[in-house]
């Protein structure tokens, strides 16, 4: 049997949350034999390193944070690995807090 080298098949891009939303961050593979394993990177540092250490579901290959903060804007990396190669997608998330308007009454 051939290995084949894993290809993540979701562009890359920006996302933007409001502060306190919950944040899920899919890495779909679509390819790749053996089954490619994916790990997360968050900033450059392995998510489960991180002080606010994101969930991870290591089955459907997505993270999760429940109650996001200004901290947790970044770059978020997928990496998908088998013992053919691998694949890299790169997520920017920034989180913003939400706009309050007031109004004086006269």
């Amino acid at each position: 049997m051939f290995a084949v080298k894993p290809v993540i098949v979701d562009a890359a891009g920006e996302f933007i949350v409001a502060n306190g939303r919950r944040l899920t961050l899919l890495c779909r593979v679509r390819a790749g034999s053996p089954s490619p394993m994916v790990t997360w990177y968050i900033n450059g540092s392995l998510a489960t390193d991180s002080p606010r250490s994101p969930l991870i579901d290591r089955v459907a290959r997505m993270l999760i944070i429940r109650s996001t903060t200004d901290k947790d804007s970044g770059r978020y990396t997928c990496v998908a690995t088998n013992t053919a190669g691998s694949d890299v997608m790169h997520f920017d998330v920034h989180v913003i807090g939400l706009c309050h308007v007031s109004y004086a009454r006269k």
